[in-house]
């Protein structure tokens, strides 16, 4: 009961002191996301390699990204346009990785800093057996402008997103093939690719407010 009582507190605190009340009620027709876009930099491709799985179910779309420069560097973002049982952005099954063979500890954040601010990832390391180690960066945002890394408040977002009919988000992964990721990545690579497809996917989910 205890928990579900600290569930209840946060969803009204964002549901009443979010940044995003006065967008809250705002009609929405919608049309389907678009294809990626062209980045300088980035190549698009149809599906990540092995050991790569998508799950993500009832996604509007995925757009899939590697890096021209460094071919074990890719940028996944999932678009979805509704909140509903079994097609939610943030779901026990989802995920680039099959979560029953690889193991990951313990989550961490990281802030990837820029002339104008900050982006913030949440950042987790998966391991298995017979496979090299794979790092994963994640972040949230909806059309209501909100952004999170945390899956928990994410959730909540969405089901305040959907109860106003503001709805619409990515979830954007930052993907490489490796554990110790910033001595291996060059963190401007990271940086360069989010500032590139950061309005791209802005545009995607606010295209449709009226």
């Amino acid at each position: 009961m205890k928990n579900w009582t600290a569930v209840v507190i946060m969803l009204v605190a964002i549901v009443g002191f979010g940044r995003l009340t006065n967008a809250a009620f705002i009609d929405r027709t919608w049309v389907p996301i678009g294809t990626p876009p062209i980045i300088s930099g980035l190549q698009i491709i149809e599906k990540l390699p092995p050991p790569f799985v998508l799950n993500y179910p009832d996604a509007a779309r995925i757009w899939i990204y590697q890096h021209r420069d460094n071919k074990l560097l890719y940028l996944v973002t999932v678009f979805y346009q509704t909140e509903q049982q079994g097609g939610e952005l943030v779901g026990s099954g989802n995920g680039v990785l099959n979560n029953e063979r690889w193991r990951h500890g313990p989550p961490a954040s990281m802030a990837i800093e820029y002339a104008g601010g900050v982006h913030k990832f949440g950042k987790e390391v998966y391991s298995t057996t017979g496979q090299p180690a794979v790092t994963i960066l994640s972040q949230y945002r909806f059309a209501s402008f909100a952004e999170t890394t945390v899956p928990l408040v994410a959730k909540l977002y969405g089901l305040r997103d959907a109860l106003a009919s503001t709805n619409g988000a990515a979830q954007i992964n930052v993907v490489f093939m490796g554990e110790q990721f910033l001595k291996q990545v060059d963190e401007r690579l990271v940086l360069d690719m989010v500032r590139k497809l950061s309005p791209e996917i802005e545009e995607q989910i606010t295209s449709n407010r009226q």
